[in-house]
């Protein structure tokens, strides 16, 4: 059956779905001045310090790099920054007390309470605190981790990230038999207006670059066994430049399979700034391993992701893995869980929905690596954990032709805002087709 979906402008759901997973292991690495959880044997500048002879390091900014290994037994919060306390590795004496100027590597360090921690770093010098007690300030350059079978850092992101886990180990052994695959969306025959409204979180945080959505469709061809989708999304940015994003997918023995993506960004004046194609029957070089490798079956292009969302196996099963394509990861591999129906209200009304939460596969990603060593394997797992963005969260109506009515989660990489989408217009009946 043919049909055609169409969109007027306004901030669509697919535009947050794009951004949210932006930023993937292929992100800029962070800043060289401050490198989280990579080896540090590459400073071999460094002089090496135990931990309760700290206070004879060099001192002053200008001072030689130096290094240092202790179990962080304790942290806490004065007016100054946050102080950490290092225990020797053997604990034959006591934690020295350490500074770090308030930020997020002050943040990070704190997280990594009950952990061994190691440290390249400048020395301050020493200093009285605000809570009475003296302490060494150092600036952290590098600091390490070794990830174990042990608890993750005491945080609530960590927390939340545990609850994820451990939801999807739990979902992957129900009765199902494990993730399901995503199917066919099923979209009616129907022409359709829908708004959605959108809400930064964060207004001290910058906003992506295409933030304002425009017109998109969806058009389906074919016969009802194998029907062809084609999903076309219009996104501009607040200095006018416009991103047309077309997706072309099939529909194989019952599973939706991505055939191309294509992108077009014109300037104000129609100019061309950038255009590409890719084909999803064609390689790509995988960053993990460095090799060219087939696209995984079941990879969707992340600017028109929310055709594969609404065509989940929500009623057979709660676990759903996939692959997601963007611009800085070419087969990104996601988890979805799907948690429960419950009753969501947007500016459209109430509707029952199912709640999904989907992010980056972390396991997944990392069986692919070729390490030569285990210590490789948590580096590079501690890496990930640094670069990991909270995980976004839909609610899609259970009611059918099902759609995303609200969504909330990242926008990009760090740095940038967080928001939500909400559906305005009430959906029209459903109807048959």
């Amino acid at each position: 059956m043919n049909g055609r979906v169409a969109e007027k402008p306004g901030v669509g759901t697919f535009a947050l779905l794009a951004l949210a997973i932006a930023c993937l292991p292929g992100c800029a690495p962070p800043s060289p001045s401050l490198t989280p959880d990579l080896p540090l044997e590459g400073n071999d500048g460094a002089r090496e310090i135990p931990v309760e002879s700290l206070t004879g390091a060099p001192a002053g900014p200008g001072g030689a790099l130096v290094r240092t290994r202790g179990n962080l037994v304790a942290t806490g919060r004065v007016d100054e920054g946050v102080w950490l306390e290092l225990e020797p590795p053997d604990r034959r004496a006591a934690p020295t007390r350490l500074l770090v100027r308030p930020g997020a590597v002050a943040d990070t360090l704190a997280g990594y309470a009950g952990r061994e921690l190691t440290l390249a770093m400048n020395v301050v010098g020493p200093r009285g605190l605000s809570d009475g007690k003296p302490a060494l300030e150092v600036v952290p350059v590098q600091y390490a981790t070794r990830f174990t079978a042990a608890a993750p850092p005491p945080s609530g992101a960590a927390d939340l990230q545990r609850q994820v886990d451990e939801g999807a180990a739990a979902v992957s052994r129900d009765l199902h038999g494990g993730a399901g695959t995503v199917g066919d969306p099923d979209r009616a025959s129907a022409v359709e207006e829908l708004e959605y409204r959108t809400r930064f979180l964060d207004p001290e945080l910058a906003e992506p670059r295409f933030s304002l959505a425009g017109p998109r469709s969806i058009e389906r061809s074919g016969d009802s066994a194998r029907p062809h989708y084609r999903y076309s999304a219009v996104t501009h940015s607040k200095s006018g430049e416009v991103r047309n994003s077309t997706c072309e997918f099939r529909v194989d023995s019952g599973r939706l399979r991505s055939v191309s993506y294509e992108e077009t960004v014109r300037d104000a004046a129609e100019r061309i700034l950038d255009q590409r194609r890719i084909d999803f029957a064609r390689t790509y070089r995988d960053k993990a391993t460095a090799t060219d490798v087939p696209f995984p079956s079941d990879v969707f292009p992340a600017p028109c992701l929310e055709l594969a969302l609404v065509a989940f196996p929500f009623e057979t099963r709660k676990l759903v893995r996939f692959h997601v394509w963007t611009d800085l990861e070419p087969a990104a591999p996601m988890t979805a869980i799907i948690d429960a129906v419950e009753p969501v209200t947007v500016p459209a009304g109430t509707f029952d929905a199912y709640r999904v939460r989907m992010r980056f596969d972390e396991e997944a990603y990392l069986a692919r690596l070729k390490m030569p060593a285990h210590v490789g394997y948590d580096i590079a797992r501690s890496m990930m954990e640094q670069l990991r963005l909270p995980h976004t969260v839909f609610w899609v109506s259970v009611a059918r032709p099902h759609r995303i009515l609200r969504t909330e989660g990242p926008l990009g990489p760090p740095g940038i805002t967080r928001g939500t989408v909400e559906l305005v217009t009430p959906p029209p009946p459903a109807s048959g087709g």
